[in-house]
């Protein structure tokens, strides 16, 4: 054979190969596809239960000035309310955004965004909260301070544990040989209640539950802002005050109740809805989810059933509507939300795998893809 006819035998023989090298690349990327595809999705649900808009995200959270943070292969970024991608997904971790600006983590380290993305804090802290009151908590070198919308450090690291601010007050953690204290300190980082507590909530309406240590008795009690108990430490757990009620664990045998349970106390401290449920959460909305036997429902301030238990899970109530789960006869949880009345305006399902809070009038479901969507590169 000459060197012509090999150049066209060589030809011929590439024209036959080329539908099986373009199916395999085509195989190939469609492989690709699913096992780089995230599998699940997210779509945002409006107040009548309807979905809005559909995600190629693994997770989302609440929306908090106007955008929602979403994750994709591992990292996290923020989309608007139309989907549009506004920061990209660059972040091992996002927060919520306040004052303008929302914590995220980048190559290990803690920094603010703006809603552009942009850092106005670079990422240099070990550990960081999101901003309240225009001031987070911050950690370096393992001990806690805070810093400002500039980044300035306002007060210096020197706490072993430090929360939000909250009506003008921080609780701080100092350790030292007889371990843990609790205390409050103001925007100035002086202490206004000296640390003395096992353990500390934030401020509400003037007080706060704080924990006795073990020596001093171990109960929860509330402190106003001088650090004097206004209602005496006599309670086995403390929740936060929502409005003039705050639910407490009542220990057995106590004037209020036989056997131990929770129950919401005033701000006098009188037992104004009895001890007689498992559990309970603080009220939203004038609603607080209880739990009786294994399962929750919602009562009213008055302590009267609104929503009668059937629940797995109960949430808040956030802009009039409910995040709860009930579980199928395999035992997992299906995802829904009800209105006040305990009406669904989303049924749950198996396929919603995780879901957030309502905000800003929307809510966001994470759910399983189907198979189809798994295998569809255009997906």
């Amino acid at each position: 054979m000459n060197g012509k006819s090999s150049l066209v035998a060589g030809r011929k023989n590439g024209l036959r190969l080329f539908p099986i090298v373009a199916t395999a690349t085509l195989a190939l990327i469609w492989a690709a596809s699913v096992i780089l595809s995230a599998p699940t999705k997210v779509a945002f649900v409006n107040k009548e239960g309807t979905r809005i808009l559909s995600l190629n995200y693994d997770a989302c959270s609440s929306f908090s000035e106007g955008l929602a943070a979403v994750r994709r292969n591992g990292k996290w970024g923020f989309v608007d309310k139309r989907g549009i991608v506004i920061v990209p997904p660059t972040f091992a971790a996002a927060g919520e955004f306040h004052d303008g600006v929302a914590m995220v983590v980048h190559h290990g380290k803690t920094g603010y965004i703006d809603h552009k993305g942009e850092f106005m804090i670079p990422p240099k802290y070990e550990w960081g909260s999101d901003f309240s009151e225009n001031l987070a908590a911050v950690a370096q070198g393992g001990e806690f301070g805070y810093i400002d919308l500039l980044g300035r450090p306002v007060i210096e690291a020197r706490f072993d544990a430090a929360q939000d601010f909250h009506e003008g007050l921080g609780a701080v953690m100092a350790f030292g040989p007889e371990g843990a204290k609790w205390g409050f300190i103001d925007k100035k980082g002086m202490y206004a209640v000296p640390a003395r507590f096992a353990a500390a909530s934030h401020f509400i309406g003037g007080l706060a539950a704080v924990k006795l240590r073990q020596p001093d008795g171990g109960k929860w009690g509330f402190i106003d802002k001088s650090g004097q108990f206004v209602i005496p430490p006599g309670f086995q757990d403390a929740a936060s005050f929502s409005g003039n009620l705050a639910a407490v664990r009542v220990p057995a045998g106590s004037a209020s109740a036989p056997s131990p349970g929770w129950g919401f106390i005033d701000r006098t401290g009188t037992l104004v809805i009895s001890a007689k449920f498992d559990e309970a959460r603080s009220f939203s909305e004038d609603l607080a989810a209880v739990r009786s036997g294994d399962k929750w429902g919602y009562i009213d301030t008055t302590g009267k059933w609104i929503v009668p238990t059937g629940f797995d899970t109960a949430g808040d109530f956030r802009e009039g509507l409910a995040l709860v789960a009930v579980r199928n006869s395999a035992g997992m949880p299906a995802y829904g939300y009800i209105n006040r009345s305990g009406r669904y305006i989303l049924e749950p399902r198996t396929s919603v795998v995780s879901a957030s809070d309502f905000s800003e009038s929307l809510g966001s479901l994470t759910s399983v893809k189907s198979w189809y969507e798994r295998v569809n590169p255009l997906y």
